[in-house]
């Protein structure tokens, strides 16, 4: 397996994450050449944004930035998660 294979996101022998060994190996390169990089690589871009938008406290970023911000912050958050979910749709279809 290169650096930017993954093997699932399962938990594979001794704990370690597939989709976590790739992250780690390509944490090092800057967002935007993931970005305009492989699948592999814009999917391995996806998996830290996701990882580090979820560790997000809500009522932290409410005090921060109000409720207001937060709500649109949520609709935005489900309009991604929708176009994903129609990307992994046409994926499987090709499968």
């Amino acid at each position: 397996m290169d650096d930017t294979t993954t093997t699932g996101t399962g938990t594979g022998a001794g704990g370690v994450s597939g989709v976590g060994v790739a992250l780690a190996s390509r944490a090092h390169l800057p967002l935007s050449e993931l970005l305009t990089g492989s699948l592999e690589d814009q999917l391995v871009a996806l998996e830290a944004l996701t990882a580090t938008i979820n560790l997000v406290d809500p009522v932290e970023e409410s005090d921060r930035y109000g409720s207001r911000f937060l709500g649109g912050a949520a609709a935005r958050a489900h309009r991604v998660t929708e176009a994903l979910t129609g990307a992994v749709l046409d994926w499987m279809g090709a499968e």
